[in-house]
């Protein structure tokens, strides 16, 4: 069981270090999934970071269906990214992030809706 969990671990970091500095390879929600993946297993800080870092990147351009990990709403992750993202424009205020205010309220919008 334990050589089990650590080889899907090396797996999930091994496409960490690939779709993270291939820039548009994959979607967002792809990118969720594996964070939600890594959060779940507890896989390298620093490969975390990045993953991370990758997908604040990616927010600007990102739709609500993007946002949906798993088919149903995991906020956890959300916060997280969009967190790291808030952290990032305090640093280097981007025009775009008007266009992230309006993702998270449609976001907020499509989760108020289901029970």
């Amino acid at each position: 069981m334990q050589l089990s969990h650590q080889l899907i671990i090396v797996t999930t970091e091994s496409l960490i270090r690939v779709f993270t500095d291939a820039e548009n390879s994959v979607s967002c929600n792809f990118l969720l999934h594996l964070l939600k993946a890594g959060l779940m297993m507890n896989i390298n800080y620093e490969l975390f970071n990045k993953l991370e870092r990758r997908i604040t990147l990616m927010l600007e351009q990102c739709c609500v269906q993007d946002l949906l990990v798993n088919a149903y709403y995991d906020c956890r992750i959300i916060i997280r990214v969009v967190e790291a993202y808030a952290s990032f424009v305090l640093r280097d205020p981007a025009p775009k992030a008007f266009a992230v205010r309006r993702l998270i309220d449609e976001f907020l919008t499509q989760i108020a809706r289901d029970k």
